[in-house]
C-alpha cells in the first residue's frame, strides 16, 4: 500500500495483509519479503544533529530509514524539518498497524 525510497534502501509495506518487503542499499539484489509480525521497535528519531529517520528492528537488526538528509543542521520545528518528522511518524504508523494486522490483533 505504501512504499518508501530512502538512502537505505526501499521499503514496501503492505498494511492490509501485514506484510513488508525490503530491498537493502547494501544488497539490493536481494529482495526480502516477511510478515510485519517479525518487526519491532518502530520509532521515530528526530535530533538537529544526527539527522532524522525512523528505524525498526527485523529480527533483531536495526534498519534505519533517513527522511532528511543534509549536511547542515536542521530545526525540528522548521517547515523542511517538521515535513519530514511527519513522514517518518507517517511510516511508523504503518510499520506498526501493519504489524497489528500481521499478529491478528486487528
Amino acid at each position: 500500500n505504501s512504499s518508501f525510497k530512502g538512502r537505505g534502501g526501499i521499503l514496501y509495506i503492505d498494511v492490509e495483509n501485514g506484510m513488508i518487503a525490503f530491498i537493502s542499499a547494501y544488497n539490493p539484489m536481494k529482495i526480502q519479503v516477511f510478515n510485519a509480525a517479525r518487526i519491532g521497535g518502530a520509532r521515530t528519531v528526530a535530533s538537529a544533529m544526527t539527522g532524522i529517520r525512523f528505524v525498526f528492528y527485523l529480527d533483531g537488526k536495526k534498519v534505519s530509514m533517513p527522511t532528511l538528509l543534509t549536511n547542515k543542521i536542521v530545526s525540528t520545528k522548521s517547515g523542511i524539518g517538521a515535513e519530514a518528522v511527519s513522514k517518518a511518524d507517517t511510516f511508523v504508523t504503518l510499520l506498526l498497524t501493519a504489524k497489528a494486522r500481521a499478529e491478528g490483533k486487528m
